[in-house]
């Protein structure tokens, strides 16, 4: 998600911030924060939704882990960006192979489960073994949320973060935008 948290609010002529809508350059960043409470994944979660729907973050993958008193955890991928791609393109390629075989709503349906074969089977999002790896690493009890995203407007994440108590426990950003990401889930407390 943020690949520099260093960076400031772009402000208009008039001197007010305006808002920075992500762009396809944004290089993408992986953060895994760790919540004893799985509400405050959730709340983070819903929150880095909403930002996604007004266009400044772009999310990618998000993936929750919950691991229980037992110590067996549950895999739970909520979003995945490639996916839903895979699915549209494959539904629209059914229609198109559908009108000349069979119907639309035959190739509509075909193409759509497809797409989502072809999309489960190209995962671009979060590796597989890097939601292993701290999956089993995880204490029991706690959730960890998997956001794999890119911004070009910082202070709006980091206030997002703001909001909730966490540890960041693994992350593709520099060590000071991670210790400025850290700062942010303790600043709740």
């Amino acid at each position: 998600m943020p690949s520099e948290i260093g960076n400031q609010s772009v402000r208009s002529a008039g001197g007010e911030a305006s808002n920075v809508f992500i762009t396809e350059e944004a290089v993408s960043q992986l953060i895994v924060v760790s919540f004893a409470d799985s509400a405050q994944a959730e709340g983070l979660y819903s929150d880095l939704l909403a930002l996604n729907e007004k266009g400044v973050i772009r999310l990618e993958d998000a993936v929750f882990v919950k691991k229980d008193a037992k110590g067996k955890y549950k895999v739970d991928e909520k979003f995945h960006h490639e996916k839903r791609t895979g699915m549209l393109k494959g539904a629209g390629v059914g229609v198109v192979v559908g009108l000349i075989v069979g119907g639309p709503v035959l190739g509509l349906v075909g193409g759509a489960i497809a797409g989502r074969f072809i999309g489960k089977h190209t995962d671009l999002g979060i590796d597989d073994g890097t939601v292993k790896s701290v999956a089993e690493e995880l204490d029991s009890g706690r959730t960890a949320l998997f956001i794999l995203g890119a911004t070009k407007h910082v202070p709006t994440v980091i206030e997002t973060f703001e909001k909730y108590e966490g540890k960041v426990i693994q992350t593709t950003v520099d060590s000071d935008a991670q210790a400025k990401l850290q700062k942010a889930l303790e600043a709740s407390k």
